[in-house]
Formats: C-alpha cells, sequence, structure tokens
C-alpha cells in the first residue's frame, strides 16, 4: 500500500482471478467525498480501469 498526501493505491502481490493483478486507488479525498477506481493489469505495466466510484459522507 502506497500513501500520500493526495492518494491511497493498494496494490495486490498475486494475481487472481483470470491472472490479473489489481490495483485500487483512493483520490481526490476530502473531508466529505472521495474518488476510488478499480483497475487490473496481466503486466503491471498496462492497466484498465474497471470500476469508479464517487464516494460522499451522509449523515453526521
Amino acid at each position: 500500500m502506497t500513501i500520500t498526501d493526495e492518494r491511497i493505491v493498494m496494490l495486490s502481490d498475486q494475481p487472481g482471478l483470470g491472472g490479473f493483478h489489481s490495483r485500487i486507488t483512493f483520490f481526490d479525498i476530502k473531508a466529505g467525498s472521495f474518488e476510488w477506481k478499480l483497475e487490473r493489469s496481466k503486466d503491471q505495466k498496462q492497466w484498465l480501469e474497471v470500476y469508479r466510484i464517487h464516494g460522499v459522507r451522509k449523515g453526521g
């Protein structure tokens, strides 16, 4: 896992189903929201974005 002031990146050590590595990135992190994306790769050089989510804090 890599954490900076701007993003959190989680990278799989081992390939999962179908032989793909996965990378999850949280970015544009604010007090009330964040962006999240899941990417996958066979070679860990070229990544394909599979999902993107916009999260919003509720309640409080």
